[in-house]
């Protein structure tokens, strides 16, 4: 690359050195930060759309976005999709709700259900083949096929994390099946 002066070039120099100093002054920061939660109310974008807020409750979680693609669609559960979906073909606003499973204090998600795409591998010993992404399946909260949100151990933690992670899948899953690109 020139520059126009070597004065112009260690100016420049000079203003990324401080910018790089600076972002390690920010870097403790962000170890206190929760930015899946600040993610959960912000919004992240997803294919095809955007999530703008998940929300979870004592029995289901909510997923709120909308849509690249408006079109109004509205699903039951069922026992392949055991969650509803509505998108509004005005702006595309959608909303998913998703049950939530509890137990002992611990409140979860069935994965399986809800992300397994697979096949029986033996019906003799009723064992299901299910492809859960990799970036969940490694999150310290799953257990044999469920994500744990909240722990009983310690009750006033969410898994953000996780809970981003499952709305983004679910989310990519439902709108590339009704709004394929």
């Amino acid at each position: 690359m020139n520059f126009p002066t070597r004065e112009a070039e260690e100016s420049i120099l000079l203003h990324n050195s401080d910018d790089v100093c600076q972002l390690t002054r920010l870097l403790p920061v962000l170890t206190r930060s929760d930015i899946h939660r600040a993610m959960s109310k912000g919004g992240f974008p997803v294919t095809g759309g955007i999530v703008k807020s998940v929300q979870p409750g004592r029995d289901s979680l909510l997923i709120k976005g909308k849509a690249d693609r408006p079109m109004e669609y509205f699903s039951f559960p069922s026992q392949d999709r055991p969650y509803d979906f509505y998108m509004s073909g005005t702006d595309g606003s959608f909303t998913i709700t998703v049950p939530l499973e509890s137990e002992a204090g611990a409140l979860y998600v069935d994965l399986v259900a809800l992300l397994g795409s697979g096949q029986i591998v033996s019906e003799s010993e009723n064992v299901s083949e299910v492809s859960i992404p990799c970036e969940i399946a490694e999150l310290p909260g799953f257990v044999n096929g469920y994500l744990l949100i909240k722990d009983p151990m310690d009750p006033g933690r969410t898994d953000w994390l996780g809970l981003n992670l499952f709305a983004k899948h679910l989310t990519d899953r439902i709108l590339s099946r009704i709004c394929p690109q």
